[in-house]
């Protein structure tokens, strides 16, 4: 049976996926491919995705897949996230995210000078606080979006523009985590799902099997878990019910 649902392709409740999966039968491996690539690579340009993979626009449609849309002197373009894994809250990674949109959009689609370190970019905006040393005319409208988050804010001179950073603990945070999205990560260190000694504790047990839950999810998953539901009328609901539920829920079954 093929994976339909783990984390790679979902933060949260997974029914969308499913129900799109459902109405879509035999795309699970477009799919796949179409997460995979923005794993690799956060921030891929949707208009570079959909070359390959047109079902890219309706994950999109559908908020399946998380594309922050920047409009500056190249157009409107949009970037795909997978799934980070984070144990910081959504605010901050959705921050993180339009940032390295942000600077995506100035390495591929600047009408006048294009980045060719975005890593770098980033790396100046945590340390020096700012985006354009030496001011530049497109910096208004290609961080306006970061701006609108309470991320920053566009600084003019002479008819150009900075953007100047809020240094607040979150803003700071989702920095981070735009650098380490950018640098190819794909989950916090904090966030895997078990300690070691969890690890070596649950397979040295004589069962056959267990239900192991990821420890950032344990608290909330107690008070949410009996209030997911899965769409009834599709094929997928009819076909596994139940058993498929308690997978989607959070709980990762581990058979030997």
């Amino acid at each position: 049976m093929p994976i339909l649902y783990a984390p790679l392709f979902t933060e949260e409740n997974p029914e969308t996926l499913l129900n799109f999966i459902a109405k879509n039968p035999g795309a699970h491996q477009e799919i796949e491919a179409v997460f995979r690539a923005a794993k690799s690579h956060p921030g891929a340009p949707i208009s570079t995705l959909e070359q390959t993979n047109p079902l890219v626009l309706e994950l999109v449609n559908e908020n399946i897949l998380r594309a922050p849309a920047i409009v500056s002197s190249g157009g409107a373009q949009s970037f795909a996230f997978a799934p980070f894994k984070t144990t910081h809250p959504r605010a901050i990674l959705e921050k993180a995210r339009i940032i390295l949109s942000c600077v995506r959009y100035g390495e591929g689609y600047s009408s006048i000078t294009k980045i060719s370190d975005p890593s770098a970019i980033l790396k100046g905006l945590r340390d020096r606080k700012m985006i354009g040393r030496t001011p530049h005319s497109n910096i208004q409208s290609q961080y306006a979006a970061a701006a609108n988050m309470g991320v920053g804010w566009i600084e003019p001179e002479n008819g150009r523009f900075r953007f100047r950073l809020y240094d607040t603990e979150d803003n700071l945070a989702a920095v981070d985590l735009a650098i380490a999205m950018c640098s190819g990560q794909s989950e916090d260190v904090s966030s895997s799902l078990l300690l070691p000694a969890e690890v070596k504790g649950y397979f040295s047990r004589s069962e056959p099997g267990g239900l192991l839950l990821p420890e950032a999810n344990r608290t909330r998953a107690r008070g949410v878990i009996a209030t997911r539901k899965l769409d009834p009328k599709t094929s997928t609901a009819s076909r596994l019910g139940r058993a498929l539920l308690d997978d989607l829920r959070g709980i990762h079954r581990v058979i030997k």
